[in-house]
C-alpha cells in the first residue's frame, strides 16, 4: 500500500484543506491507519477555523471574479467531456 501511496506522492504530512494548491493547515494531526496490519499509511493536518476562514474568503474571491465573465468565455473553461456527459444525462442539455 505505501508504495502506491508514494507513487501518487502522497507521502508525509499532507493538508487538510486546499484553494487550487494545498495550505498550511494548523489543526489536529489525523493518522490514517490501514486496516490490514494496523501500521500508519500517513497523516493529514486538519484545517483550523483559520484554515477554514482561508479557504471561504478565496472563495467569495474568486466567485466576485467569476460572475463578471461573460457566459460565452466560461464555457471555454469547461472540462473537454462536459458537454459528453451533460447530453448523456439529457439530450437537449449542453447542445449549442
Amino acid at each position: 500500500m505505501k508504495s502506491i501511496l508514494e507513487k501518487f506522492n502522497l507521502t508525509g504530512e499532507l493538508s487538510g484543506a486546499g484553494t487550487g494548491s494545498w495550505l498550511q493547515c494548523h489543526g489536529e494531526e489525523l493518522v490514517s491507519i490501514s486496516p490490514i496490519d494496523g501500521q500508519s499509511l500517513g497523516t493529514v493536518r486538519c484545517a483550523a477555523g483559520k484554515d477554514y476562514e482561508d479557504v471561504v474568503s478565496q472563495a467569495v474571491e474568486a466567485f466576485e471574479y467569476w460572475r463578471l465573465v461573460p457566459a460565452p468565455r466560461k464555457r471555454r473553461h469547461r472540462p473537454p467531456d462536459w458537454k459528453c456527459a451533460a447530453s448523456k444525462q439529457n439530450r437537449n442539455w449542453g447542445r449549442w
